[in-house]
């Protein structure tokens, strides 16, 4: 169905980001995950492209901006250009209260999340082909505070906003910019105790951005899809007018 279609997943060794890679595999896409750790792509491979298709890893710390530019300049001269791109980056964190968070652990997360999601989305979007897709993951938390998890909150809530400002200055002609807002995700590291048959499945995550960059929702700009539960997700595919 993705034939053809170069997809960038930042974040695609994480346990969301792999899923969402493998749907944009399986229809057909070659999908490029950048990563910093080589070491770990035999695991995410097996899993994502057991038969070593349409899956590329480039390394690279897209954290810093200019190793950032350096894996999006190869990635184009590569393959061509660049259709599509989802942003997963970072992951959950519990810990302290706001009050006896040190500055050093602020720091961390706050750089490790929205400050990555700068960095990435202003090196890549001017790079996507025309009407292309760039997908930011965002979490619940993004709008509901969530206690002992106080630093990815406002992180999550700044992501969004991030997201808002750049769809504002961008020209939808040019690149759709949207973001996926989830709840509880399972995933392959996410435990049999804490996963639900109520949640959302990572893939199933790739496949609403799948259906945004290339299917149904190609129209679909400056929007945030909630996705907070499974009957979320029927209905969104239902709206979309998608069995």
């Amino acid at each position: 169905m993705y034939k053809d279609k170069i997809v960038v997943v930042a974040g695609g060794t994480g346990s969301v980001g792999e899923g969402i890679a493998k749907w944009f595999v399986s229809q057909g896409a070659t999908v490029v995950i950048p990563t910093r750790n080589m070491t770990k792509i035999a695991k995410v491979q097996a899993y994502i492209a057991p038969n070593g298709k349409n899956l590329h890893f480039i390394e690279g710390n897209i954290a810093d901006e200019t190793d950032a530019i350096r894996v999006r300049d190869e990635i184009i001269a590569t393959y061509g250009q660049i259709d599509a791109m989802v942003s997963s980056l970072f992951g959950w964190w519990s810990g302290d209260k706001l009050t006896d968070l040190s500055l050093e652990r602020w720091n961390y997360i706050i750089n490790s999340s929205l400050t990555t999601h700068f960095i990435v989305a202003k090196t890549f979007i001017p790079y996507i082909a025309p009407r292309g897709s760039y997908s930011f993951i965002v979490g619940l938390s993004s709008v509901r505070p969530v206690p002992h998890s106080g630093p990815i909150s406002v992180a999550n809530a700044a992501e969004l906003m991030l997201r808002r400002v750049l769809s504002a200055e961008n020209d939808p002609n040019q690149i759709r910019i949207n973001d996926i807002n989830l709840g509880p995700i399972n995933t392959r590291s996410r435990g049999a105790m804490y996963s639900s048959p109520d949640y959302i499945d990572a893939v199933e995550v790739g496949r609403i951005a799948g259906i945004i960059a290339f299917e149904e929702g190609q129209n679909i700009t400056d929007a945030s899809i909630a996705l907070r539960l499974k009957t979320n997700y029927h209905e969104w595919l239902t709206q979309m007018g998608i069995n």
